[in-house]
């Protein structure tokens, strides 16, 4: 059997660990966001991530994160708790398109025109000398496993995915039969994803999504549970659907972490459901 024995969340509603019951988010939470009054949807749901640096091995190592890995690390480190044998716990991730580079290149770009116009000379020559040389490790989509993985020294088997809601729920999936087939006995799945700056809220409204954007990231810790051993929540693979309510309309739309966002809910509310061709079943907290 397959026990959620941790969980840890971070959204605009706030921080939530373990089991909750029910899930508390000060509701609701959208509010103005100034990045965004240029557009038709100018509110947002924007989650506090201050926290994440009481995680990290060196302080500066932070310049490195953008707002989707500081909310990853924190959710991250709230479902491991106290683990001791780290380095055999596997990590799967979903996550969301490429980040943007919150203006680091624009001096690039600058440099790079000529008349009006991106000169691939320029670019080549004074635009690439002043490019950021670490810009590329913040933009790359796997960066947020990466970071994880390095501040809380996880090294068993791992896999990052990119793109919507099913990023998430793709992740989930791969540590639950990562756990089942023994390839790791303990493992940490979840999502992180931040949708609030002004390129992606935009992308968004290109793409007929209406509803605010969000940020927010939820992990949970996935093991192997002995039958006379009891947890929150115990996981079976039985092939049957179901649906989770949403918290989009209160959040904001969250992106790659936005079906775990209402699976954590579901989960603090007790009651049995099968979802994505998992049933799961109330334990004992």
């Amino acid at each position: 059997m397959i026990g959620i024995t941790g969980i840890g969340g971070i959204s605009a509603g706030g921080e939530f660990s373990h089991f909750q019951s029910p899930l508390q988010l000060d509701l609701p939470v959208l509010a103005e966001y100034a990045d965004l009054v240029d557009l038709p949807q100018s509110l947002a749901g924007v989650a506090d991530k201050s926290g994440f640096k009481s995680h990290l091995k060196r302080r500066k190592a932070a310049k490195l994160f953008t707002p989707a890995a500081r909310m990853g690390l924190s959710a991250a480190a709230m479902a491991l708790g106290e683990a001791e044998d780290r380095q055999s716990i596997g990590l799967f991730v979903g996550v969301g398109r490429e980040p943007p580079d919150e203006g680091e290149a624009e001096m690039a770009l600058v440099c790079s025109e000529r008349n009006g116009q991106l000169d691939p000379l320029a670019l080549s020559g004074p635009g690439r000398d002043v490019y950021p040389p670490l810009l590329p490790l913040k933009t790359l989509p796997n960066m947020i496993l990466a970071h994880i993985s390095i501040h809380l020294d996880l090294m068993g088997c791992n896999g990052a995915w990119a793109g919507g809601p099913d990023a998430g729920v793709t992740a989930l999936l791969a540590a639950y039969w990562a756990v089942c087939e023994g390839r790791c006995e303990v493992a940490l799945a979840g999502a992180s994803d931040s949708l609030i700056d002004l390129g992606q809220a935009r992308d968004l409204l290109r793409q007929g999504i209406t509803t605010a954007p969000g940020e927010g990231a939820v992990f949970m810790r996935l093991e192997r549970i002995s039958d006379n051993r009891k947890t929150p929540w115990e996981m079976e693979w039985t092939g049957e659907q179901g649906a989770v309510d949403s918290l989009s309309e209160e959040i904001g739309y969250c992106g790659a972490t936005d079906a775990l966002l209402h699976l954590a809910y579901v989960l603090s509310r007790g009651d049995t459901f099968c979802w994505r061709g998992l049933r799961f079943t109330k334990g004992l907290p």
